[in-house]
């Protein structure tokens, strides 16, 4: 089960296209207000078709009342193009779609609806709905009309996270993690227009996302803005990668950073450690601008400071790095690592 909600819960993040079928409409509307909480909350619900009682009364929620089908294919263009502008994103809701509302309407919109249904799954396909997985509850079936995202696995993460939480703990962590990638999409993409270069290791220690959260954040702004911002994005380069995978074979690392200048290209925290990169580069200058440590920029150079419990080490080559270590590792020793690394790089 957790499998099916963890697909569930990534098709309408993502706003795939998804028809909830069973044989009685009662029974296909019960399994829209089963799913409900998978919905992000900063989403407008637009409800639609024979509307439930119980619908309408859902927070957030704007009714459209008209059953003509020119007016409602209308309604649902111009919303989910306004997205695009800056509106907020729109979850469409239709209840007890038939074989007409399908044709005339939801053939028309590549994304963001659900549609409760009694209609079998020959009906669909004969209208060119392409099924590309089925999910099966019981006496009900979800038909997801969207490839399945490449990654799932913070959805698996949330849902086995949540296990043993209350139904109302579960929504809460979901609408959480939801509402951060949200918000995160909306920041990152106010820094870029700001003209600010940003690099993935800045936006891992700034926004403290991992890779495949960061991956997240970009898909579903592509899917509700229309908007890709993954090529404004400095990618770490694979070299760089390689060396933070890498000295992580030492035991005693807290944190690796590694500037280009002053921009952050590599970032890595092995412990949970709160110490800004940006540290390393003002300590760096000091040294730099001390009448007694002055050296040729092209010449190696190391900074040590030691504390009772940890230290802080930079090197300074063609690249600075900056690492915080656990107390136990002997200087030296951690040079010649460290330096055996660097030149593969």
């Amino acid at each position: 089960m957790e499998e099916k909600e963890a697909l569930i819960l990534a098709s309408i993040w993502h706003r795939d296209k998804l028809i909830l079928r069973s044989k009685s409409i009662e029974e296909a509307n019960n399994l829209f207000f089963n799913i409900k909480y998978l919905i992000p909350k900063y989403r407008q619900l637009i409800i639609c078709g024979d509307i439930p009682k119980k619908a309408r009364y859902l927070n957030g929620t704007k009714l459209i009342e008209t059953k003509d089908f020119d007016s409602l294919r209308d309604a649902f263009q111009q919303s989910l193009a306004e997205e695009e502008i800056g509106t907020p994103p729109v979850q469409i809701i239709f209840f007890n779609a038939g074989e007409g509302v399908l044709k005339n309407i939801f053939k028309y919109l590549d994304r963001g609806w659900i549609a409760t249904t009694t209609c079998q799954k020959p009906t669909l396909e004969k209208e060119s709905f392409n099924i590309y997985e089925e999910i099966r509850l019981k006496e009900e079936i979800i038909y997801l009309l969207d490839p399945m995202p490449e990654d799932i696995s913070i959805e698996k993460r949330i849902i086995e996270d949540t296990r043993n939480s209350s139904d109302g703990g579960k929504e809460f962590m979901i609408q959480m993690k939801q509402s951060q990638v949200h918000l995160a999409f909306q920041a990152i993409k106010d820094e870029l227009e700001s003209g600010k270069c940003i690099t993935q290791s800045y936006l891992s220690e700034i926004y403290n996302l991992r890779d495949k959260t960061l991956s997240k954040i970009i898909e579903i702004g592509r899917r509700e803005r229309r908007l890709d911002i993954s090529n404004y994005i400095e990618e770490t380069s694979p070299q760089i990668v390689n060396f933070l995978r890498k000295i992580s074979s030492i035991n005693e690392i807290s944190l690796a950073v590694v500037f280009d200048n002053e921009n952050l290209i590599g970032y890595a925290k092995y412990r949970d450690i709160v110490f800004p990169a940006v540290n390393f580069l003002q300590l760096s200058k000091r040294v730099d601008s001390s009448s007694d440590n002055k050296l040729n920029n092209s010449k190696r150079q190391y900074i040590e400071l030691n504390s009772e419990h940890k230290d802080i080490f930079i090197y300074k080559n063609n690249y600075l790095y900056g690492f915080v270590l656990e107390k136990g590792i002997e200087p030296s020793f951690f040079r010649f690592k460290l330096e055996k690394l660097i030149e593969s790089i």
